[in-house]
């Protein structure tokens, strides 16, 4: 990863012989493109704010050096596990919110990694 933005506060940092987990906090609007592929339950009326970002980051050297994991949990009008909240997945407009916290072009993962309050992606 690059540059990291000043909205996050790094509150976590742990290592261990496969990897370095960084925990940010932070609360930032995400804006929705609303072009999920999942009929997202989330309209332009509701808030969507991301709370924390995990990053998890394959130690040099190690059998998963290059390997990023990133975990972002969000809330949406306030509710950490909104029902149905997990339809935002492919949304292009999340993606790039985090994209430009974290400085790195941001993806989500497989489908079944979501959750309602959370969203599995990787650089």
């Amino acid at each position: 990863m690059q540059t990291i933005s000043k909205q996050l506060t790094q509150t976590q940092v742990d290592t261990d012989e496969d990897f370095v987990h960084t925990t940010y906090e932070c609360d930032v609007v995400a804006t929705l493109a609303h072009d999920s592929i999942w009929d997202c339950v989330i309209t332009d009326t509701d808030e969507v704010r991301i709370k924390t970002i995990s990053v998890n980051e394959g130690a040099e050297g190690g059998d998963y050096e290059g390997y990023l994991h990133i975990g972002v949990s969000y809330t949406v009008n306030g509710k950490e596990e909104a029902d149905e909240s997990w339809r935002l997945y492919t949304d292009t407009g999340f993606e790039a919110t985090v994209s430009e916290l974290l400085g790195c072009d941001v993806t989500f993962t497989e489908q079944g990694m979501q959750d309602d309050g959370y969203a599995s992606m990787e650089c």
